[in-house]
């Protein structure tokens, strides 16, 4: 069971992702709007309905976008703009995440989305004669996103500290706060490992549980015969035996062995020698 956890990324996920315009004025350029510097901006024609998007480049469950607005004068252009997040590159086929109705010169605002999903942010400004100014586009979502793709791998090898053992299953995603359960058919291994792979990645797990069978364990019973001229039926005789055949069992690879009486030795005599035939009890 993997436990993904609550809260906000720290980082922005928009940050220097392929941004594109409807048109470029001058050299402001769409790449602006991501490129984490909030006094260089990204600036259209003046025409009607411009657009800026930016491709996250996988669907993300959005909190919240933060909008830089320009400082100087010009400040109103960014008055009715509208937020559009969903998975098409299409300007108006994604559903509305907010409307802007002012941000004051220089200032940064934040707008709430309500988880929505989506792999394209889209900022534009509907009517005729209508320029488009952005300085930073910031984009958050939830932690639990950092979880999406991980790989359970288990196994007994620590070949590329056990990154290499066999899938158990790929987590698509596990809502914030959430706990799911992946099913491993049985499969057998000492360590568990979990792995998002790809380059610039940030795994973060709030618990991680494992439930299977342990080791069987299995009873012999074994009926032996000592030929020996000590008492048996002494305790400390008797454990004393066991210690020198569990030495003997160790020595030829069976470690994992515990032996025990399972009836006290008795003793018997047989003919002119006197011969102590034992039972005991090995459990492996």
């Amino acid at each position: 069971m993997v436990n993904g956890q609550e809260g906000l990324l720290p980082e922005n996920v928009a940050f220097r992702h392929t941004a594109t315009q409807s048109s470029l004025y001058g050299t402001w350029y769409s790449e602006y709007g991501v490129d984490g510097v909030r006094d260089s901006c990204t600036h259209t024609n003046t025409q009607t309905d411009p657009w800026w998007r930016v491709d996250l480049m996988k669907v993300y469950r959005v909190n919240r976008v933060a909008i830089t607005n320009r400082l100087n004068y010009y400040y109103f252009r960014i008055n009715g703009a509208v937020i559009r997040v969903g998975n098409s590159p299409n300007v108006y086929s994604n559903p509305i995440c907010a409307v802007i109705p002012t941000i004051p010169s220089g200032a940064t605002a934040n707008f709430s989305c309500g988880a929505m999903e989506g792999r394209y942010v889209i900022i534009h400004i509907p009517g005729d004669g209508k320029i488009l100014t952005l300085c930073e586009v910031e984009v958050y979502t939830y932690l639990g996103e950092r979880i999406d793709g991980v790989e359970i791998r288990i196994g007994n090898s620590l070949e590329n500290n056990g990154n290499n053992n066999p899938i158990c299953a790929v987590i698509p995603a596990i809502p914030a706060g959430e706990s799911y359960s992946y099913s491993c058919g049985g499969m057998e291994g000492r360590y568990v490992n979990l792995i998002i792979p790809g380059d610039m990645k940030i795994l973060t797990l709030c618990e991680v549980e494992v439930y299977g069978e342990g080791p069987v364990l299995k009873r012999s019973f074994v009926k032996m015969q000592f030929n020996s001229r000590a008492d048996l039926t002494d305790p400390s005789i008797g454990e004393n035996v066991l210690k020198q055949m569990g030495s003997a069992l160790a020595d030829g690879g069976f470690t994992n062995v515990t032996l025990r009486w399972f009836k006290t030795p008795k003793r018997e005599v047989m003919g002119k020698v006197g011969t102590a035939i034992s039972h005991c009890d090995k459990g492996k």
